[in-house]
């Protein structure tokens, strides 16, 4: 009674006696309360029960088994105790998950409508971890609390994942990325998964999409709309009326892998056979009905038709006599006793892919990738067709204009004053474009340096090209050609192969022969100076060829346009590799420069993209662009340390150039 409390062993000391004794009396007295070894009054138990009340009231919650250790207490009567004495006022809770602790219903209460109005509160997905040390509700009562909102279904937004993992994703959220990804979407007519899931991160890219848009095309690496695809659709109806051809992987947006670029094709192509098949009202087919004339796709990539194949090959007549006509000349020295109807079955007489590749590219013009792909499909028929013009190879297919028939010789002369005649116009308006662009730098060195280039190397090649024309205009045959130039019959078909050295002795050779003409010889010494190019401006403008087009504004536009293009389709031919670094470099900042400058015309060697660049960089950054002028100054300090050093080429650095140049392209395309 003076204690509160006692143990039976204290007790059985203090009396001399067994405890035994001491519990068979305890037995018998009823205002005391035994647990165990233990021995309490009521009064004891009341006021412990009244602190642990107090304690509640004042913080709102309390452990029982921090009150048992406290006071020495077993844990299970104390909680005992308190289920019967403080529990049954409904002042009081407590949650089965979380029997140790009580709290008081305005704790509760407030800290319910606390996590409640956070929640209501954000517009951004929030971590329940961040929130629960913010708001400093203890931590296995705040879970139980936000397990209890969840289940409630009261809040306006969904959890994900449990306890401190979970993340609160609020409806307004939800529908706001949803609605941005398919403005995106829609705005471009294609959007990357990584884009979906970089918005919005909490559903798979492809469910979302086919959610919310039925029609949608699911390709490996993106999705595309149903206008895009029509868009493609017409496209190819284009194609097809026109007789040419189209690159479906070019045409494709330039984030489409080469995945996405035959999905797509491949989809439209499905989609078109459809219209087109037998059990297809005739009203619907339009021009792609012709049974005549198929659409062909060659390697998932390019598209064209059966007609376009034909005039391909019609339009090789000429090629083909003089390829015969060299071909029967190479056998008068080496099988002269054999007759002309035997030269046909001879296995030397062979049209390999890659003759007609190179023919398809120098005289057809077309891209190199698709020439290489065509020359496959074309090997048979032209093949036939050579073999039939070994047998009429002296029956003339054109002629000069005033009625006389043309020998194979002379058309293939014909053919080359053509192609020589094309090449120096377009080498005359590169010249012009070019030194017309030198001024916007502001570079002293650099504006000469510039304009040795111009000299050196673009002046000379066009006098070395212009030299060639005259003496392909004064020749009568391939052999006096070869004799003048000192070229060789397959060199003069492809001077790129043709290295400068040997440009400056042809130049010379060709000069012997026309030493009367001062203007040619004061031009040739203007270009080994290499100093500026006013001689050969002056002379463009003074005695300009008969040939050359007239450089109108009309005429620079276009010029302007086919360099952006060409650069396009040779960056996208451009693998990522350490070899190949320099170059996508050097025509990404090309195409920088025309990005800044546009229907500026420039064309210069990989030796000028350090000045470019930092031409260029202040241009950028004035466009809020900084971000990309630290990309090609990045990229070109890595290239040169490569170069230097041998320090390993950063492929992904590479990629986002390559990607940077593209889009360029792409805007510019569009203007």
């Amino acid at each position: 009674m003076k204690h509160g409390r006692a143990s039976i062993a204290e007790l059985a000391d203090l009396l001399n006696l067994e405890q035994s004794c001491i519990i068979q009396a305890l037995n018998d007295i009823n205002e005391f309360i035994k647990v165990d070894d233990l021995v309490f009054t009521s009064k004891y138990i009341d006021g412990f029960i009244n602190q642990i009340k107090d304690r509640v009231d004042q913080t709102g919650w309390v452990s029982v088994l921090a009150q048992a250790q406290s006071i020495s207490l077993p844990y299970a009567f104390l909680q005992t105790i308190l289920d019967e004495k403080l529990l049954c006022n409904e002042d009081y809770i407590k949650y089965s998950t979380l029997p140790d602790l009580i709290l008081s219903e305005e704790y509760y209460n407030k800290s319910i409508e606390t996590i409640k109005g956070a929640l209501e509160e954000a517009s951004e997905p929030l971590s329940m971890f961040k929130l629960q040390k913010s708001l400093v509700i203890q931590e296995p009562l705040f879970y139980v609390m936000v397990d209890g909102l969840a289940k409630e279904n009261v809040l306006k937004g969904h959890f994900r994942g449990r306890r401190e993992r979970a993340v609160f994703e609020p409806t307004v959220y939800r529908d706001r990325q949803v609605e941005l990804i398919f403005s995106l979407l829609e705005a471009a007519g294609y959007i990357e998964y990584e884009t979906v899931v970089r918005h919005y991160p909490y559903m798979n890219p492809t469910d979302l999409l086919k959610k919310n848009y039925p029609n949608i095309l699911l390709l490996d690496g993106c999705a595309a709309t149903e206008d895009l695809v029509k868009k493609l659709e017409a496209k190819i109806q284009e194609t097809y009326d026109t007789s040419t051809w189209l690159d479906a992987s070019a045409w494709a947006p330039f984030v489409f892998t080469p995945a996405d670029a035959t999905g797509l094709l491949e989809h439209t192509m499905t989609r078109l056979t459809h219209l087109t098949s037998p059990t297809t009202s005739r009203r619907s087919l339009g021009s792609l009905a012709d049974p005549e004339n198929r659409l062909i796709v060659l390697e998932s990539r390019f598209v064209t038709s059966t007609r376009y194949l034909e005039e391909l090959i019609k339009s090789s007549t000429d090629f083909l006599n003089k390829r015969a006509l060299s071909e029967i000349q190479q056998q008068k020295k080496t099988h002269s006793s054999k007759g002309k109807k035997h030269r046909a079955d001879d296995k030397g007489l062979v049209l390999t892919e890659q003759e007609i590749c190179k023919y398809l590219i120098e005289e057809c013009g077309l891209e190199k990738s698709f020439a290489r792909s065509v020359s496959t499909t074309l090997r048979r028929p032209m093949t036939d067709a050579f073999q039939r013009a070994i047998q009429t190879v002296y029956l003339p297919s054109s002629n000069n204009g005033s009625g006389t028939l043309l020998s194979p010789e002379s058309q293939w002369i014909e053919a080359l004053k053509k192609r020589q005649q094309t090449l120096l116009s377009t080498l005359h308006q590169t010249i012009v474009y070019t030194t017309q662009a030198i001024q916007i730098f502001k570079d002293e060195s650099g504006n000469k340096s510039l304009e040795k280039y111009v000299v050196r190397v673009l002046c000379l090649e066009w006098l070395y090209n212009f030299l060639v024309l005259q003496t392909l205009s004064e020749a009568y045959d391939i052999a006096g050609v070869e004799d003048a130039v000192g070229v060789s019959e397959k060199d003069l078909e492809n001077q790129k192969k043709i290295s400068e050295d040997h440009q400056k002795m042809a130049i010379q050779r060709m000069l012997e022969v026309h030493s009367s003409d001062v203007q040619l010889k004061d031009l040739h010494q203007a270009a080994l100076a290499g100093k500026k190019p006013d001689l050969f401006l002056s002379y463009f403008e003074s005695s300009p060829p008969n040939f050359f087009k007239p450089l109108t504004e009309n005429v620079k536009k276009q010029a302007w346009k086919d360099m952006v293009n060409s650069l396009g389709r040779l960056l996208n031919t451009c693998s990522l590799s350490e070899s190949t670094g320099p170059s996508i470099l050097h025509i990404t900042s090309l195409i920088c420069f025309e990005y800044i400058y546009h229907n500026t015309p420039f064309s210069v060697s990989g030796k000028y993209v350090p000045l470019i660049i930092r031409h260029c960089t202040p241009q950028l950054e004035a466009k809020d662009q900084s971000k990309e002028a630290k990309l090609l100054n990045d990229a070109h300090a890595m290239i040169m340390a490569h170069v230097k050093s041998k320090q390993p080429v950063d492929l992904d650095l590479l990629a986002k150039v390559k990607k940077q140049g593209q889009q360029w392209v792409s805007k510019l395309q569009d203007i």
